[in-house]
């Protein structure tokens, strides 16, 4: 059985009861990071005083090595194994590995579940507070942003009535992103850092002036919708 697992996006106390069972008594574990999973089973051990499986298998499982290690993990599961993806943080699949594994799976007409949980994306809809009809998630913004993303994302707004938009971005590239979209777009942005964490923060950006505002460290979640004319 393979098991989609979320995780917490930073504070480890909202780690589901369910999840950390689960982890627990995993035959193999597919980590997107093996030291954020350290981090996590010692809270498994820590919050919910589950004893972890001694003969549990830890697998480095990120982007790049995905077809690679895929007919080892399928073989895994053939061999009736439960099998626990996890991302870094938060629900895999979203912006994460696992697609190319959930597909052949799928294909294959072997067991899995998913275990909901914590989510960056729609923690950072909420705190916006912004109201919609529709949700469109962009994942990560392009490294070069040109005038026809700006073009696309009227277009789809154009055509959504209400739409929100959500996207994810790094602390290198943050204040770039958000001086394009306001510069390009009459937009309002909630911009979410470091959510759950110690040090988050979540502010409202409406022009440039704003934008001394925004200290480049963490992880970024930038929810925007264009303002009515």
């Amino acid at each position: 059985m393979l098991y989609i697992t979320a995780t917490p996006i930073g504070n480890l106390k909202d780690l589901s009861l369910s999840s950390a069972e689960v982890i627990a008594k995993a035959d193999i574990i597919l980590a997107e990071d093996t030291r954020s999973f350290l981090k996590l089973k010692h809270a498994v051990q820590s919050l919910f005083g589950l004893r972890i499986n001694h003969l549990q298998k830890l697998i480095s499982y990120y982007k790049q090595v995905e077809l690679q290690k895929l007919d080892l993990i399928l073989n895994y599961l053939g061999e009736g194994k439960e099998v626990v993806l996890l991302s870094d943080a938060g629900l895999p699949l979203v912006n994460d590995p696992g697609h190319l594994l959930l597909q052949k799976v799928q294909e294959l007409g072997l067991p899995y579940t998913v275990l909901p949980g914590p989510s960056a994306f729609t923690t950072a809809v909420v705190f916006s507070g912004f109201g919609y009809k529709q949700l469109v998630f962009l994942g990560y913004f392009p490294k070069k942003l040109k005038n026809s993303y700006a073009e696309k994302i009227l277009k789809i707004n154009l055509n959504c009535d209400s739409a929100v938009f959500v996207g994810y971005e790094s602390p290198k590239r943050v204040v770039k992103t958000l001086k394009f979209l306001l510069s390009q777009l009459n937009v309002v942005i909630c911009v979410c850092q470091e959510m759950t964490k110690l040090h988050q923060q979540i502010l409202f950006i409406e022009n440039l002036d704003q934008l001394d505002k925004i200290i480049p460290k963490g992880e970024f979640t930038l929810v925007f919708k264009l303002k009515r004319d």
